[in-house]
């Protein structure tokens, strides 16, 4: 949709200086507010982000309190990176309505505020997880759980992503790879079967489409199939889901994969990490028991067709192209101060940025405003908007290294640079998903792409830019990485879910012994 500036800024300036005159003008000024706010929802619900900033902002420059508006101010801005001043405009909506919905979306985004910590990430997310089990508290499901010694236990899984192929690799390498002769598997899905890719199918596992189910129907069919350990895959992604787990409708309930953070919510019994994402000094701000499996939490494999390996673009180009094709929610300011640092200091380099927020104009003008604050001309910068998913990873021909957002890392953006040859690099962050990039990539035995922190970060990635060795550095490891990568712990899905499958075990085994004891 295309936005009268003008019309919208006299609106405003006529509001402005009329609204105290009388009662017509305050009916106007009400009139102006409804629509403008109208307005940014259809820009926001189109993921033209800039332009709904622009208009909430005018819209709260007329009504300071208009809460709506403050709240979708607040998402507009995290989808476009910005998200510390994202989470201070949920805190202020919170704070003059009467929804707890900016408190649960602050509690989904916090772990990625560049301001955050442990700390304010663990008491936010208890905060809210309070308030959803009050709501909840007598939604309980009334199990009778047989907790007994089994040949066979009864392995749930509930997600609301298994349709996406690309995002499941880790858990297709886990699910595909169980014994059936030890663990009962259950699928719980928020999409028909017909959708799912990357899952081989086993004919003692059982399938449930919940797309249609509410979490109390979940809840119940959870009980009535016994399950014994419920695996919930979602997280804060799905956070219409939790509900479902305060429901508590299993007797153990393990949070894998997609967390980041503690949950806050006490229906958690353990969060399944790694020992670089989840040091032992940090396990104080978790209310779950932290279980660390060897290697990394995220270990995959690629079951779909994805392009063949090309050469790095710097042997034609005889220049660096860094790359990111994370979501831009995840390209933070200080992402961009630091990228326009490495730019800086490395001339004759270039940035390429895809992703499905770029597809919008404006979105696109945002950006490159925020790095021409720091000095750098759009010239050096290419920005894409999305593309279908093979095509998406074509784009990786282009770039010759792939730089890692923070605080909130890539986990399938990373795997997926890797697997098409391209390094990237990181560095060790101050909480758990500020250290997803280090976990894969010390797993794949790729240590030397992960920094100590952002100086040493843009550091690495200035020698590499100027460097006469890289380019020949580049060419042997692209060629040989997937190779490289199968070989290394990061890939060896049969070990990784052996392991998971021993946790599952000591943890029933424990579960029963607490009962009887």
């Amino acid at each position: 949709m295309i936005i009268d500036d003008d019309l919208i800024d006299n609106l405003t300036d006529i509001i402005k200086k009329n609204v105290y005159q009388s009662s017509i003008e305050n009916n106007l000024k009400n009139s102006v507010i409804e629509l403008l706010y109208k307005i940014g929802i259809m820009q926001l619900t189109g993921n033209e982000y800039a332009n709904a900033v622009a208009i909430f902002r005018k819209t709260v420059t007329l009504d300071s309190n208009h809460v709506p508006s403050i709240h979708n101010l607040g998402k507009a801005l995290y989808f476009l990176g910005d998200v510390s001043e994202s989470v201070r405009q949920f805190r202020r909506a919170f704070a003059l309505g009467d929804s707890d919905l900016p408190l649960s979306a602050e509690a989904t985004i916090i772990p990625s505020d560049p301001l955050a910590d442990n700390k304010s990430i663990s008491e936010i997310r208890r905060s809210w997880g309070k308030i959803l089990s009050d709501k909840n508290n007598n939604q309980k499901t009334k199990g009778n759980f047989e907790l007994t010694q089994k040949d066979h236990l009864c392995i749930g899984y509930v997600s609301s992503f298994f349709h996406k192929k690309n995002w499941m690799k880790p858990v297709w390498g886990l699910i595909n790879n169980h014994n059936r002769d030890k663990f009962k598997i259950f699928l719980f899905s928020d999409a028909p079967e017909s959708k799912i890719k990357g899952y081989d199918k086993h004919p003692l596992d059982r399938f449930y489409d919940i797309t249609s189910l509410s979490n109390s129907e979940v809840a119940e069919l959870i009980v009535q199939k016994d399950i014994d350990i419920l695996i919930d895959l979602n997280g804060y992604s799905c956070i219409e889901r939790l509900p479902l787990l305060v429901n508590k409708p299993a007797p153990v309930i393990i949070g894998w994969f997609n967390m980041y953070a503690t949950s806050g919510l006490a229906c958690y019994d353990y969060i399944i990490g790694d020992k670089h994402v989840i040091p032992i000094e940090e396990e104080k701000w978790y209310g779950e028991k932290i279980i660390r499996i060897p290697g990394s939490y995220l270990t995959f494999n690629v079951t779909y067709p994805v392009p063949e390996i090309s050469p790095p673009p710097c042997l034609t180009h005889g220049y660096i192209t860094f790359g990111s094709l994370s979501s831009l929610y995840k390209i933070t300011g200080e992402v961009i101060k630091t990228w326009s640092s490495i730019l800086l200091r490395s001339p004759t380099s270039r940035l390429l940025i895809k992703n499905a927020q770029l597809e919008s104009p404006g979105n696109r003008s945002y950006i490159l405003d925020k790095f021409a604050f720091f000095g750098v001309s759009e010239d050096r910068i290419e920005l894409e908007g999305p593309s279908e998913h093979y095509d998406f990873l074509r784009k990786y021909d282009e770039i010759d290294i792939a730089l890692d957002t923070f605080p909130y890392n890539g986990g399938t953006t990373t795997t997926e640079a890797l697997w098409q040859g391209v390094p990237v690099i990181t560095f060790y962050g101050d909480r758990w998903v500020s250290r997803t990039g280090s976990s894969i990539l010390k797993t794949a035995r790729l240590e030397e792409f992960v920094c100590y922190d952002i100086k040493d970060y843009i550091e690495k990635a200035v020698q590499l830019a100027e460097s006469k060795k890289t380019p020949n550095v580049l060419c042997n490891l692209r060629f040989s990485m997937r190779t490289f990568l199968k070989n290394s712990p990061i890939c060896d899905t049969t070990t990784f879910t052996e392991d998971m499958e021993r946790i599952y075990r000591n943890i029933w085994d424990y579960k029963i012994e607490s009962n009887t004891g």
